[in-house]
């Protein structure tokens, strides 16, 4: 049994951020003003980024866990997970 399951998190991340670059690509052929490009450089150009070091983070700690797991459970096979 898992203790953990940042995989679900990961995909639902993931496919949201790519849900947002395509809804605001179709916005920009509509919205092509100064606001929006201020809205662009203010709010969507520093998130994309964010968001990938925010992945990368959870990777990594989906591995620790991983690891830790494994070898907890090569320890005690017959230990009940809460």
């Amino acid at each position: 049994m898992r203790l953990c399951d940042f995989q679900t998190g990961i995909g639902r991340l993931q496919r949201e951020t790519k849900r947002l670059k395509d809804s605001w690509r179709e916005t920009k052929v509509h919205w092509d003003d100064g606001a929006a490009k201020k809205f662009e450089e203010k709010f969507l150009e520093p998130l994309i980024p964010n968001i990938k070091l925010a992945l990368a983070a959870v990777h990594e700690l989906a591995e620790v866990v991983d690891d830790a797991e494994r070898e907890c459970g090569d320890k005690n096979p017959n230990a009940e997970h809460f």
